[in-house]
């Protein structure tokens, strides 16, 4: 298909980890059959209100006066705006799905994985939350990462590692933390519940009928079969048995990674790769305390979606992808979104000597006022006092707009407007199409994160009307400014008029 562009037609959507080269520029191609290692969905949207949405991945291309697609898709012409094209999606493909997580999903998330890589323990995960809590950081959602368990596939935990798992979850809870478990959809092949699974026709197979074993991150282990409501019971009941026994409140859905599964898997319904990804999504949805990485089409779900790990550094693979990268998920309808582990995901960045403390600030100032904030390498261990003073300052202003963005996630189910969003959303038409290095944090709150090391000061383009700076100024808009920054500053202007 091969579809004429408007004069000045912009396009969003795809894959979220396309994100920071949003709106696409001419001579961008994308093949959604590969997901990017994150977020996607079969979606573009444009700023002259045009969608064009399918059910299965498809193939786009932009050139000058055109967008070509290869794929079974369709267009619809939903309006004017970029936001006639979102509202259109939350009414036509999302009406019947959207929903949000647990209110609590929105205070400040803390994960063990950069502190405690694949060694956590029942000693060091109540440490942590005692010095999140000593250090003057609120207690939220506490994450418990990889390797708590006996096995992949064996939701247990390690009993020479947690000897009273209950108590150590009502301790948490005592301290004002929520519990999250990581998981994943895979099975260790030499182990019993790995001979239980394959008896019972729980894992997907190869072409010769045998259960397949796929490499990825951890080694190499067999893969769950999502089409296969068994498979499904069986890895539901194993959480619920969390829930119950230990207090457990919800669930790091991760892997489920696209380039696990083939598209000549064995099956108990026969389907693609994307749908194994999507199934893992519906899973991971059941439970209000969840997080996801990798999703498929999961548009209008209540999920709480991480961006994919971010490296410890300035460029497209840390903090440059941030802001694009979740305004991407917004306007594919996802709005509850995480910029990832502050600092950065990728834990072979954490060597004392490349750490920067400049980029653990900006990302915990972007994280503060993004949907959901989330900490894992512990900031009072890595900064000194003054880097650390700002990463609390962040940290507090994001409690003065919590209320604010949590009304603004329950505004996102009822209309689909994102939370966060580009300038382009609430100014149509007048330039903004391409700032994609700030964002609205709903109608009102312009926020243009510092993204340049040693920055002294920032351009910021307003819009037309009166702005009121976060040092209490009043600025007339319609122009740009030039904003002295700090290393404590965070530039965000409300309106006014």
């Amino acid at each position: 298909m091969i579809l004429e562009l408007a004069s000045g037609e912009r396009w969003w959507g795809g894959r979220v980890a396309d994100g920071y080269q949003m709106p696409f520029a001419v001579g961008a191609f994308v093949d959604l059959s590969e997901h990017g290692g994150n977020q996607a969905v079969p979606v573009l949207v444009s700023s002259h209100g045009r969608v064009i949405f399918g059910g299965e991945p498809f193939r786009f291309a932009l050139h000058d006066d055109r967008i070509e697609v290869w794929g079974d898709v369709t267009v619809e012409q939903a309006g004017t705006s970029l936001r006639d094209a979102v509202r259109w999606l939350a009414q036509h493909l999302y009406r019947e799905q959207r929903s949000m997580p647990d209110i609590a999903m929105f205070d400040p998330q803390w994960a063990l994985w950069i502190e405690l890589l694949y060694e956590p323990n029942q000693q060091k995960t109540l440490a942590y939350a005692d010095d999140v809590v000593a250090n003057g950081f609120s207690p939220g959602v506490l994450i418990i990462d990889d390797n708590w368990s006996a096995d992949y596939g064996d939701w247990r935990f390690r009993a020479d590692q947690f000897p009273d798992p209950a108590a150590m979850v009502d301790e948490l809870h005592g301290k004002g933390f929520a519990v999250m478990l990581w998981v994943c959809p895979y099975v260790s092949p030499d182990g019993i519940n790995f001979l239980r699974a394959r008896d019972r026709g729980l894992l997907i197979a190869n072409e010769n009928g045998e259960p397949a074993i796929r490499r990825w991150w951890n080694g190499y282990s067999a893969v769950l079969d999502l089409t296969n409501p068994e498979a499904v019971d069986w890895f539901r009941s194993q959480l619920l048995l969390l829930q119950t026994e230990f207090g457990i409140d919800g669930f790091k859905f991760d892997g489920g990674d696209i380039d696990m599964y083939r598209a000549d898997d064995i099956t108990a319904i026969p389907t693609t790769p994307s749908d194994q990804v999507y199934r893992f999504g519906l899973l991971a949805e059941e439970f209000g305390f969840n997080e996801l990485r990798a999703g498929w089409n999961l548009g209008g779900r209540g999920l709480a979606m991480r961006l994919s790990d971010a490296h410890h550094s300035w460029d497209h693979l840390g903090i440059g992808k941030l802001v694009g990268n979740l305004i991407a998920q917004g306007l594919l309808g996802m709005p509850f979104g995480a910029p990832d582990m502050i600092g950065g995901g990728e834990y072979l960045d954490y060597d004392e000597d490349r750490i920067d403390p400049e980029v653990f600030v900006r990302h915990a100032q972007i994280a503060a006022l993004s949907p959901m904030m989330q900490f894992s390498a512990a900031p009072w261990r890595l900064l000194d006092q003054r880097h650390l003073a700002a990463v609390k300052a962040a940290a507090d202003l994001r409690k003065t707009i919590q209320a604010h963005i949590v009304e603004l996630a329950h505004q996102a189910v009822a209309s689909g407007d994102p939370i966060l969003r580009p300038l382009e959303y609430e100014f149509p038409h007048q330039g903004f199409a391409d700032s994609n290095d700030c964002f609205m944090l709903g109608t009102d709150m312009l926020v243009a994160p510092v993204l340049a090391p040693g920055a002294t000061s920032r351009t910021v383009r307003l819009p037309p009307g009166q702005w009121l700076s976060a040092d209490g100024d009043v600025i007339d808009g319609g122009r740009s400014i030039e904003v002295p920054v700090a290393l404590e500053t965070i530039p965000w202007f409300r309106l006014l008029s």
